[in-house]
């Protein structure tokens, strides 16, 4: 017989002798109490592993739905998630602030062209404006208009800093009631 402690063998007159039988019972006692640790250890990794998959399942489907979701209320089911359903151009408080700041541009600039969130026309950056006025003839900008939501934020300041590098002149305008 196999045992823990390894081969045991017997026989009619070895089981009949206390000692041996004895020892017989221990090892015996001894391999169906590893047996059954073994499998409630076993039990329990499978709780665990089947507790992570019914987990894992769950969120699949909420990232799935939720998507869904997002697609159905953009009215394409092909388009990607979108975080922001107004897009690069704001909420629609600050696309009539946009506007707005388009109108006072070309009123106070009526001989330049005025264009609205367009990459900047001057070398030394990358940032696109509410709305810019451009020299017809050099096609550089001259006067820039920001919509902010939060003027005072650490964003802003930093635009700011960067428009006064590129000598433009620039006006930041209050968005909302923040």
């Amino acid at each position: 017989m196999y045992t823990p402690f390894g081969v045991i063998t017997y026989t009619s007159a070895a089981a009949g002798s206390r000692s041996q039988a004895g020892i017989y019972e221990t090892a015996k006692s001894n391999a169906i109490s590893n047996y059954n640790g073994l499998v409630r250890i076993a039990g329990n990794n499978y709780n665990i592993i089947k507790g992570s998959i019914v987990a894992g399942v769950a969120l699949t489907e909420r990232v799935l739905n939720s998507e869904g979701e997002s697609k159905k209320e953009n009215g394409n089911s092909d388009s990607k998630i979108v975080r922001n359903p107004n897009g690069a151009k704001g909420k629609p408080d600050h696309q009539a602030k946009v506007k707005e700041l388009e109108e006072k541009a070309r009123a106070e600039h009526p001989d330049k062209d005025v264009v609205t969130e367009k990459k900047i026309k001057k070398e030394g950056s990358n940032r696109r404006p509410d709305v810019q006025v451009v020299n017809r003839e050099t096609q550089e900008t001259e006067q820039i208009y920001e919509a902010e939501r939060k003027p005072n934020s650490a964003r802003n300041k930093k635009r700011e800093a960067e428009y006064k590098r590129l000598n433009i002149p620039n006006e930041t305008h209050p968005v909302g009631g923040n």
